[in-house]
């Protein structure tokens, strides 16, 4: 094993890197679930269309939501602040993880209980990786670490070979340019620029669409590939996050997948021992 492969060897290291990068996640996209205050208060969100609402519901949301998410953040801070502080104080730390994510798991209900409509790819992963990875402080064996480990790359990997086999299942209208021209002209996730561009080049929203659908389906292989062509993938799958945090504005997709990335590195060293 190259010494760079080797870096991900040890389970205990590979967890702190999980569990940190989660919740540096997991505060982020809490606080822009919170900021601006209306945002966990639209219709949509709270009576969805519906002529009747209880009062219990209409308690509950958005001031409960709010709770929620606020809970979240400060377990999660606590994570960060006893792996800075002290190692001896880290199983603190991780049962306040796996607290944040079982706090998640109400969101997962539709409105007007949670925010399932307005999940995401990365908040899913998230919530996965803190009950996983912070379960594992609650067992605190070898055994428990690497399942967890396992878990977290298993999910990480899934949910790349989802979104590029979903995407080359439509790939006519990817291929042809149609579907990156709809995405960067879109209100939410869009970008003026890049949306003048493509229509203006068609090929180049082409390469854009199939260069992202070449990378999401290849992200599972860095589970068989050796140092540094493993690593050389992943910082392509990064550095592809930062680009749409940048053009799109998914910031939380950044911390969310990066957590998976030392664990697949994990996996990979396991196979190829």
């Amino acid at each position: 094993m190259s010494d760079l492969g080797s870096v991900w060897s040890d389970p205990v290291v590979v967890r702190l890197f999980v569990c940190s990068l989660t919740s540096i996640g997991l505060i982020l996209s809490s606080a822009e679930w919170l900021v601006p205050p209306g945002k966990l208060a639209p219709p949509s969100l709270t009576v969805s269309g519906r002529s009747k609402i209880t009062m219990a519901e209409r308690m509950w949301s958005p001031t409960g939501l709010r709770i929620l998410f606020t809970a979240r953040i400060a377990c999660a801070t606590t994570f960060l602040v006893t792996a800075a502080l002290s190692s001896a104080m880290l199983w603190a730390g991780g049962l306040a993880l796996l607290a944040a994510g079982l706090l998640s798991l109400p969101l997962r209900y539709r409105e007007p209980v949670g925010v399932f409509e307005g999940m995401d790819g990365a908040e899913r992963l998230m919530i996965a990786a803190a009950l996983a990875a912070g379960g594992s402080f609650v067992f605190e064996t070898r055994l428990a670490i690497e399942a967890a480990i396992m878990f977290v790359a298993g999910q990480g990997l899934l949910e790349y070979a989802i979104a590029g086999w979903t995407k080359l299942a439509a790939h006519r209208a990817w291929t042809s340019g149609l579907s990156i021209r709809r995405v960067f002209s879109s209100s939410h996730f869009g970008h003026p620029y890049l949306a003048q561009l493509v229509n203006r080049r068609p090929g180049v929203g082409r390469v854009f669409a199939v260069s992202m659908i070449v990378l999401e389906i290849s992200i599972p292989f860095a589970l068989v590939l050796p140092a540094p062509f493993a690593e050389g993938l992943l910082v392509c799958a990064f550095l592809f996050h930062v680009a749409a945090a940048f053009i799109m504005g998914l910031n939380t997709f950044v911390p969310a997948f990066a957590a998976t990335y030392p664990a697949v590195l994990h996996c990979r060293n396991l196979l190829l021992m």
